[in-house]
């Protein structure tokens, strides 16, 4: 006799590979990473030097490339600045997409691939206090802290450079504006580009420009939508563990129904951020 058992499904647990060291290892690693094939962008901090007084923060973005053999291995150093508590102490962000690289550190620092290594490219884009930068079809979207919820829109201009290029507007902070506000999550594919915060905004480009619409979750969480992530129209935006978040939307996201998949929430636990 055939005797067939059911199981429930079970999240997949992803187990440690390797271990990356930072070629200078008085930096501690690691702040935000970003992975495009077999290319790894990684950041880390140390303390700053004594003259500039307590609290200042040395911020650095590493490449790791993986050989043919499987193994990551450092390739160089994109940036690395001072920054002190006067001035502000902003987090650093990184981004990639095949070739190009991009770091958030106050301005938006473009880096390309070539043959010849990594290259800087010139670029006017300012990332005010953000804590995001995104990458898809060599554009980058990146948080604004400030007011509100805002991101930039960075891409390439006719003589090669890069430059702030549109501004989307999020939701606005109920505590006025705040120097230590440090921005959102953000992300962008293809045409569409998110913003998270205490409301969801989702920016689609079409002829004529860029229009945008305000997410509504299928329920009504007290914290909705401050991680969020899309890729190819799917949305992924976070709610309290305890209603069920993050919720999955798909176009057209205005909708209070109709709109979600099934399952309509991913019922997980306690995360820091999510990807598509």
């Amino acid at each position: 006799a055939l005797i067939q058992t059911s199981a429930h499904a079970r999240p997949l647990v992803l187990e440690e590979q390797v271990k990356l060291t930072l070629p200078d290892t008085s930096f501690t690693c690691c702040g935000r990473v970003a992975i495009s094939g077999n290319t790894l962008l990684v950041t880390g901090s140390k303390e700053g030097p004594p003259e500039q007084g307590p609290g200042s923060v040395v911020q650095a973005a590493f490449v790791f490339e993986r050989n043919a053999a499987g193994q990551w291995q450092f390739v160089t150093q994109l940036v690395e600045e001072t920054h002190d508590p006067v001035g502000g102490v902003t987090p650093i962000s990184v981004a990639i997409n095949g070739s190009l690289a991009a770091v958030a550190l106050r301005r938006v620092y473009v880096f390309r691939r070539t043959t010849s290594g990594w290259t800087s490219v010139p670029s006017t884009a300012l990332a005010g206090n953000s804590t995001d930068v995104e990458a898809d079809a060599g554009r980058f979207v990146v948080s604004d802290g400030g007011c509100g919820y805002d991101a930039n829109l960075v891409q390439a201009q006719a003589d090669g450079s890069y430059a702030n290029v549109h501004r989307f507007m999020g939701a606005i902070r109920d505590d006025g504006c705040d120097d230590e506000f440090l921005g959102g999550d953000v992300d962008i594919s293809g045409n569409r580009v998110v913003l998270g915060g205490p409301e969801t905004y989702v920016y689609t480009e079409a002829t004529g420009g860029w229009s945008g619409v305000r997410v509504p979750p299928s329920a009504a969480p007290t914290v909705f939508g401050d991680r969020v992530t899309i890729h190819n129209g799917t949305l992924l935006a976070s709610a309290p563990e305890t209603q069920g978040g993050p919720y999955i939307f798909l176009p057209p996201y205005q909708q209070n129904s109709g709109n979600l998949t099934r399952p309509d929430a991913l019922n997980v636990g306690r995360f820091d951020r999510i990807e598509l």
